[in-house]
């Protein structure tokens, strides 16, 4: 006489909160599981940052993204693996950077050699090659900090100290504190490198990615972190870019739209503009509730949101540590202007090229070759455009790791100041394009 199977449990119920890029990877790698995938979005699309919009000039239509821009195929492997198998192609750009301040008179760029010299004048500019000086240094020799070479960074000291202070505890966190998260302002000043190395170079490259406030990454933003994020990504060698960039045909809600394609079923669920209010743990699992009060049960929840979005949600059934590390983090809401405004592209044509890292303060971009410009302006530093110029606005949030403090801002260059005075002395502008 046989034995009788147990009867198959049912499949696990999974709701997954947020529709970026993280909810997205996490629902295509549950999809072959045994369990159904409800993901809920409060925005009416998916892809989070993954924002194409179509540009209209000069008679053309063309996708420009106005977030998420580039990737490439050595700090982007898990994210190249899901493109694989959604089957998407990408193809080769090119990630160049520049900047144009002080109303044009710096200006320079890492298309090439000739793009960062910007002008013919500066071959004779004491102050530009200092700070071409400072560039190389950097490239070469920022990366000690992180090989452990303290033969003259001025951290062996900072060891010795760590090593004396095993015995005390509090000493003890306080010299690897030194270590490990030193001010990237502080870093500089002790290595001696100028202020136009700081204002001109290093904030607006690293404050445009990162939509970190200038002043407020000075003076707390962890010179290891920074530095060893420049190393992964190809930041540290500007110019030469060793990395090899790559972009989306079409924009990149292609692999969006490919994902919605091939992830739905009926085990598999997508419900945009569906806004979740609180998720509450339970016995069985955890209890959703939504915007219009009304409530469904899962077996688990995974929140692909950001951290204060995260605890907002938890609410009171957060624990002390989930607190604790979420509301560490902290996130700078920006907005980016689509629009065709071309007086806030570089003096010199020869800065402006393809595609370029946003920037919290002014950004030009221009894709593909195609005279497209668009605006990123932090909220308290907008600009008004002329209304033919103006196609469109868009509010995007960044997160940041813990320990920034508020910003302070920095003084204007001194009014009729003559421009090598305002150039050399002033701080760095409220506003500086990016392209």
């Amino acid at each position: 006489m046989q034995s009788e199977k147990p009867p198959k449990s049912p499949p696990k119920r999974i709701a997954i909160i947020g529709g970026g890029i993280s909810g997205m990877a996490c629902a295509w790698k549950l999809r072959h599981h045994d369990c159904t995938i409800d993901i809920y979005e409060s925005d009416s699309r998916l892809g989070g940052h993954a924002n194409s919009v179509p540009f209209e000039g000069n008679g053309r239509s063309v996708n420009v993204d106005t977030g998420f821009i580039a990737m490439n195929d050595a700090t982007y492997p898990q994210f190249n693996e899901l493109l694989s198998e959604l089957g998407v192609e990408t193809i080769p750009t090119d990630m160049s950077f520049g900047v144009s301040t002080a109303d044009g008179r710096i200006e320079w760029g890492s298309y090439s050699a000739w793009s960062f010299l910007g002008k013919l004048s500066n071959l004779f500019n004491l102050w530009f090659w200092r700070l071409a000086f400072d560039v190389l240094r950097f490239s070469l020799f920022a990366r000690d900090i992180i090989d452990g070479d303290t033969s003259d960074s001025g951290y062996g000291a900072a060891n010795d100290s760590a090593r004396r202070a095993r015995g005390d505890d509090d000493d003890l966190e306080e010299a690897l504190k030194k270590i490990h998260f030193e001010p990237i302002g502080e870093y500089l000043r002790r290595q001696a490198y100028s202020d136009q190395f700081m204002t001109y170079f290093l904030i607006p490259m690293v404050a445009a990615p990162w939509c970190v406030d200038p002043d407020e990454f000075a003076r707390s933003f962890p010179a290891r972190i920074l530095i060893k994020f420049m190393l992964t990504h190809g930041l540290l060698d500007t110019v030469s870019k060793t990395l090899r960039w790559r972009s989306f045909r079409g924009g990149s809600k292609t692999y969006v739209d490919v994902f919605q394609k091939r992830f739905a079923s009926q085990s598999c669920r997508i419900h945009l503009n569906s806004a979740i209010r609180n998720v509450a743990r339970s016995n069985d699992g955890v209890c959703l509730t939504f915007s219009n009060h009304s409530s469904r049960e899962y077996d688990h929840a995974v929140l692909a949101v950001p951290a204060n979005q995260a605890l907002r949600l938890l609410g009171d059934d957060a624990t002390a540590i989930e607190r604790k590390i979420l509301g560490s983090f902290k996130t700078t809401e920006n907005m980016c202007y689509l629009h065709s405004d071309v007086s806030v592209c570089p003096r010199l044509s020869a800065r402006c090229r393809r595609l370029t890292l946003p920037a919290p303060a002014q950004t030009s971009i221009s894709a593909r070759r195609v005279e497209l410009y668009a605006l990123r302006q932090s909220h308290c530093q907008r600009r008004r455009q002329s209304r033919s110029a103006f196609q469109g606005m868009y509010h995007l949030r960044h997160e940041q790791a813990p320990g920034h403090s508020q910003p302070q801002r920095r003084r204007q260059p001194r009014p009729g100041a003559r421009d090598d005075e305002s150039i050399q002395n002033s701080k760095p502008p409220a506003e500086q394009a990016i392209v």
